[in-house]
């Protein structure tokens, strides 16, 4: 799929600025869903590490989300002027799609769709067996 996507710049500038655009965006939206979670809904329930950022850690959210914010709708702007059919940036019908695509996926019916059969990160290792340092591949994890 990777290889038939990048396919498409061989022959086009403005495909290869899509692409390029459609990931960036995709990965800092990603970025900043759990930015903004840990500010609202989690920030009474969430149990900081030992290294936190204290009192700063608002602030920071609040420009990091800013940045994100301003930086998808900069990749979102045509890149080149005048606008024209070979000119146009795809990247908003990109996301579009793939947002569309998403969302069907997670709402199909019969059991079929992500929301009947997705249960999330499921423990792989028990509290007891952290806290009794198991051996893994020659190296104590309590060391």
């Amino acid at each position: 799929m990777s290889i038939a996507i990048t396919t498409a710049v061989i022959g086009s500038v403005v495909a290869f600025s899509a692409i390029t655009a459609t990931a960036t965006i995709a990965t800092n939206v990603s970025y900043l869903f759990p930015i903004l979670a840990r500010q609202t809904v989690g920030r009474k329930t969430f149990t900081p590490a030992k290294w936190n950022l204290g009192r700063f850690s608002l602030p920071a959210a609040i420009i990091t989300s800013c940045y994100i914010t301003f930086l998808v709708i900069v990749l979102l702007l045509p890149q080149l002027y005048p606008v024209t059919a070979e000119t146009l940036n795809y990247a908003p019908i990109m996301i579009g799609g793939i947002s569309i695509i998403s969302l069907v996926g997670w709402w199909l019916p019969f059991g079929y769709g992500g929301r009947a059969w997705f249960k999330g990160p499921q423990r792989t290792i028990t509290v007891e067996e952290v806290e009794s340092g198991v051996v893994i591949e020659g190296v104590d994890v309590k060391a």
